[in-house]
């Protein structure tokens, strides 16, 4: 899987109409538990009856290789 394919395999779920929140569940592994370790100390999005959700701005920040000074997704194909 490249970067692009990553990005398109991962939903953006909107609040009030507008993107706001992934779903970690979503996002397949191994770059889940990539994701989630940079997320460690992050505020995330709290919903009634969902867990595990990250910002679409945090997202989107990581899987470019933009999240303050950490590596994003290891492991894609170029």
């Amino acid at each position: 899987m490249n970067r692009d394919e990553l990005i398109a395999s991962v939903p953006i779920h909107e609040h009030n109409g507008y993107p706001y929140f992934v779903r970690l569940s979503e996002v397949p592994e191994p770059w889940r538990g990539q994701f989630e370790q940079a997320l460690f100390g992050s505020g995330c999005p709290l919903f009634e009856g969902e867990s595990q959700l990250a910002y679409k701005w945090d997202w989107d920040s990581w899987v470019h290789d933009q999240w303050y000074g950490c590596n994003g997704p290891t492991g894609l194909a170029d």
